[in-house]
């Protein structure tokens, strides 16, 4: 997801927390490993996204048709 580093933006501005890459990688906690390699901002609306916890102990997976900013209400 590219970053778009408004000052509006809680995802991108003033660290991005997003990773700002055309295509990743992900490795499940379970260890299935998949490659997201679409395009994305994060004003893209109707998404499927993984949240990783930091402990790297649990994924969520999530569905929005908002913008992941939206969705998080962050």
């Amino acid at each position: 997801m590219e970053a778009c580093h408004q000052k509006s933006c809680c995802l991108c501005y003033p660290s991005p927390h997003i990773e700002s890459k055309s295509t990743i990688q992900h490795i499940f906690v379970n260890g299935y490993r998949s490659i997201l390699n679409c395009p994305t901002t994060c004003t893209t609306r109707n998404i499927i996204y993984v949240l990783t916890c930091p402990c790297k102990q649990f994924d969520y997976i999530g569905e929005t048709s908002v913008s992941l900013p939206q969705r998080l209400t962050c």
